[in-house]
């Protein structure tokens, strides 16, 4: 630095490693930076936007996270979680109804905890949505994608899939939207046996909310039963509100893995006027990744622990269509975690359903709907869910072959 008698005047004793320092203003920015990130709520717009897609709840971030069972953390979501949707975004896992009462459900479940191995019987779909390099887009009429020039000199990132190639970029036309990218494609699960799950639930919902709250002092009155879930190894999510849509670039690029010889990583190498986030299992390889949830939703009057008899209602119907799109051609705070937990919980359209089912009838203190019954009523033209009261008017105008009335069943 330059012998200047007039910086620091009047200091001693001091030493500087490294830094800079300006004597004056600092230099000029750069000419034209990208636009910074619009301010909004990604979880929640990314949310809204992608439930109509009619593939079931999406996750913000996919990725399991907290101090989970070593199964857990290897597999991620699996059809007969118990687990809550929190502020973050994430699926917060609490246990499993299909694995007996010991390990890895080991000091997570009511002493009273009834298994259902069944709900382990699970099956696997192909589904033309979860190809190599696809992308799930709120409208994919406002996207646009094109793919990164390979730069000369750099050595190619091997066992990248070749519909991802050097990088996936999307332009859009519009100036509110959601991305899902998965460039390694993704497995649909699901079971087949819904109505085994909902009797199962009825007859176990007070055990697992008086342990959830009593012994796990979560304070929660709604937890999510999962029935179905879309898997990924790497993922990329993004959202954006109230932004010019010229100004509005992804660019989605392979990243060398942290070990020679494992698959790649992936990340956003620009995500302008947008919030991105990307992951990968890069440790175990393992499709551990969750982006769409199917379940049943379950919420409880307050304090429905401390009655001796609780009524319970469903609001589904599981011999009818319409409802969650099946593939063609098939017919925060963590038990034992460290992150804080608000109890606030992400939106919901089946919290919406199970509050107007509890304002409703005055004799149920628990309610359960299935994802499968807000999905029949979303239509082609719906850019993102309904509101509240459109949601619960479209609800009761079906007819009742199609969605039935709720009804007592405990």
């Amino acid at each position: 630095m330059p012998n200047n008698p007039q910086l620091f005047h009047g200091a001693n004793r001091f030493s500087i490693n490294g830094g800079t320092f300006y004597n004056g203003s600092p230099p000029n920015p750069l000419p034209n930076p990208p636009p910074a990130p619009i301010p909004c709520d990604e979880r929640g717009e990314y949310v809204r936007l992608l439930l109509p897609k009619k593939r079931g709840y999406p996750l913000w971030n996919p990725r399991p996270v907290g101090q989970l069972p070593d199964a857990y953390r290897a597999n991620g979501v699996t059809i007969g979680d118990i687990g809550i949707m929190n502020e973050f975004g994430d699926f917060d896992y609490l246990f499993n109804i299909g694995l007996p009462p010991n390990n890895p459900n080991q000091g997570r479940v009511p002493h009273d905890f009834i298994p259902l191995p069944q709900a382990l019987n699970n099956w696997s779909e192909t589904d033309v949505d979860l190809r190599p390099g696809c992308y799930i887009a709120s409208n994919h009429a406002y996207f646009r994608r094109s793919y990164s020039q390979h730069i000369a000199g750099y050595p190619q990132i091997p066992k990248v899939p070749e519909e991802v190639g050097a990088g996936l970029i999307f332009k859009t036309s519009t100036s509110r939207g959601a991305l899902l990218i998965l460039p390694e494609g993704g497995t649909r699960y699901d079971h087949p046996a819904m109505a085994m799950f909902f009797e199962h639930a009825t007859r176990c919902a007070k055990s697992w909310f008086k342990f959830i709250n009593h012994v796990l002092l979560r304070g929660v009155n709604e937890i999510y039963l999962v029935t179905g879930c879309d898997k990924t190894r790497a993922w990329g999510v993004a959202c954006f509100s109230d932004a010019d849509p010229r100004n509005v670039l992804l660019e989605y690029v392979p990243r060398l893995p942290r070990i020679a010889g494992m698959k790649p990583g992936y990340l956003f190498r620009r995500s302008d006027s947008t919030l991105a986030s990307a992951g990968a299992d890069d440790i175990l390889e393992n499709q551990s990744g969750c982006t769409f949830l199917r379940g049943f939703r379950i919420t409880a009057r307050t304090g429905p622990q401390s009655q001796e008899e609780i009524s319970i209602t469903k609001h589904s119907d599981w011999s009818t269509d319409g409802g969650l799109q099946k593939p063609p051609g098939t017919s925060k705070k963590r038990h034992g975690s460290n992150r804080k937990y608000s109890g606030q919980q992400m939106y919901h359209p089946s919290n919406v359903i199970n509050k107007w089912i509890l304002s409703k009838y005055q004799d149920v203190d628990i309610a359960i709907t299935h994802d499968d019954d807000w999905a029949s009523v979303i239509r082609t033209e719906d850019k993102e869910i309904p509101g509240d009261s459109e949601l619960i008017d479209r609800i009761r105008s079906k007819p009742l072959s199609r969605v039935k009335t709720p009804r007592a069943v405990l």
